[in-house]
């Protein structure tokens, strides 16, 4: 097919004749190997200046022209070249990090930016001490985001899901013009059942803009900085913008997918797998404690987790450790801090499964160095789902152990939890990894604890919201009464006016 154009991509004519005669020999191998490299793409710029007329550019990597359509319908027009799920070798070659000798890419940030995070729906803002934003005013900076993203050389369409099963996924459709944040986005998503971009069925969209700057922000309703978080419950659209760090990204997808998994009886958890060297999975809530630990009694096979009642899944397909030796591979992704100084590395976890059976125990690591939560102690269903809703951390009271923010109704997320625990008979501990001395006693209570030898909880106790357990390696009892009477009013209060 022919289109009129003021480009072309065919060769000039050669009007004269008699000058195609006396081409060298060396002259036609030249040109043969220039109309073979026009074919294929690599187009010659001074023919394009030339001609009138010229072929509809042929696709290639980078030209998809039901990409570019479907794009549009999102109104973003690419002003070059778009991929959808691009490869981790083309993610790599277009990141700006720096690429180190092992292959890795890393990005330097003067200081971890604190974003602030924007809801549409006043009830949900109030119980994350959030801000609304009005709809004209989402409108306003998702178009103003939309066109940040196709200014970009190139624009990177993920879909991929959020679950490693199909039994709980949740279909996801990324869009950037960032290729590291890309890049990261290819390691933590699971891999799904795409088919044609126009028929990829997706309830959750995301739409990354990290060098994106908003004059007068007050005017869209900004009160923070430049980095910012809207979070669309009802469409299932998150937008992040301005520069963040990839544990914003994570928490982001996180909180816009917990209202679609609920509403399949699948809870969104901050809890850990931690699979046991006896092959049980016991999912942790530890804020970190167990990815920089190596222990004898198992170890982290998911960064939070997916839980229904056939059981648990990972939500992510990688790994963020709180430090950089885990990025040892090819493509992983190290952020270097300055300000506070710390490192954080990203890389795809090694699985040979993607569903794991129900878990026999549910552990909550607190850090308490008040003298309030003992070392080691159980809960029953209904302690469990007032300790999961309260989060407490042993320091503050964090809902459902995360600092993600909430998007679901809290009631609603306290009650599947109990209502799992229920029916998978899963133990629940808590352990106050403040009152060992050695890490190694905390692994070996989790093997204890795998192995379903632990000993049964005192019959009598100053607690109402927890039962001790006696361990040999410490004395439970010498904790001060009106501390612990104090701790559990304050413990109540705060569950009473959160679950309204």
């Amino acid at each position: 097919m022919f289109v009129k154009r003021s480009v072309s991509l065919l060769v000039k004519p050669i009007n004269n004749v008699s000058s195609v005669r006396n081409l060298t020999s060396s002259s036609s191998v030249y040109e043969a190997a220039r109309r073979k490299r026009d074919r294929k793409g690599l187009v010659n710029e001074q023919q394009i200046e030339e001609s009138d007329v010229s072929y509809f550019p042929m696709e290639r990597q980078g030209v998809d022209y039901e990409l570019n359509w479907t794009l549009n319908r999102y109104s973003i027009t690419p002003t070059f070249q778009a991929f959808r799920n691009a490869s981790e070798k083309v993610l790599f070659q277009q990141s700006q990090g720096k690429k180190e000798a092992n292959g890795q890419i890393s990005v330097q940030v003067a200081s971890e930016t604190k974003s602030t995070n924007y809801y549409l729906d006043a009830e949900v803002a109030k119980t994350n001490n959030g801000n609304v934003i009005s709809v004209a005013q989402y409108k306003q900076l998702l178009e103003l985001v939309k066109d940040h993203i196709g200014t970009h050389k190139s624009i990177f369409v993920g879909d991929a899901a959020l679950g490693s099963s199909r039994a709980v996924e949740a279909h996801i459709r990324t869009v950037t013009g960032d290729a590291t944040n890309a890049l990261y986005l290819n390691h933590i998503l699971p891999r799904t059942l795409v088919g044609k971009v126009g028929d990829f069925k997706h309830p959750i969209t995301l739409y990354l803009a990290p060098s994106l700057v908003v004059d007068s922000p007050q005017q869209y309703g900004l009160v923070g900085g430049q980095a910012f978080n809207i979070i669309d419950i009802k469409r299932g659209i998150a937008v992040i913008a301005g520069a963040q760090s990839t544990e914003n990204i994570r928490k982001t997808l996180s909180a816009i997918s917990q209202a679609h998994f609920v509403s399949t009886q699948t809870l969104s958890t901050s809890a850990d797998i931690y699979r046991t060297h006896d092959n049980k999975n016991i999912l942790v809530f530890n804020d970190g404690y167990l990815l920089n630990k190596k222990f004898e009694s198992g170890s982290v096979v998911s960064q939070g987790s997916l839980w229904n009642k056939d059981g648990v899944y990972r939500i992510f397909d990688a790994i963020s450790y709180p430090l950089e030796s885990p990025a040892n591979k090819k493509f992983d992704v190290i952020e270097r801090f300055a300000s506070p100084k710390k490192t954080v590395s990203t890389t795809p976890v090694q699985f040979d499964t993607n569903e794991y059976a129900a878990p026999s125990d549910i552990v909550f690591m607190v850090k308490d160095s008040k003298g309030i939560i003992p070392p080691f102690s159980q809960l029953d269903a209904s302690q469990a789902e007032n300790f999961f809703t309260a989060g407490y951390n042993g320091d503050s009271f964090q809902p459902f152990a995360t600092s993600e923010p909430i998007t679901t109704s809290p009631k609603a997320k306290a009650e599947l939890f109990k209502s799992l625990v229920e029916q998978n008979k899963s133990n629940v501990y808590i352990i106050n990894t403040h009152s060992f001395q050695k890490d190694a006693d905390v692994d070996k209570l989790l093997s204890v604890i795998s192995s379903g030898k632990v000993t049964k909880p005192q019959s009598k106790s100053q607690y109402q919201i927890l039962s001790p357990i006696q361990l040999s390696e410490n004395k439970v009892g010498q904790v001060d009464s009106a501390k612990i009477n104090e701790f559990e009013t304050n413990f109540a209060t705060f569950l009473s006016k959160f679950k309204q």
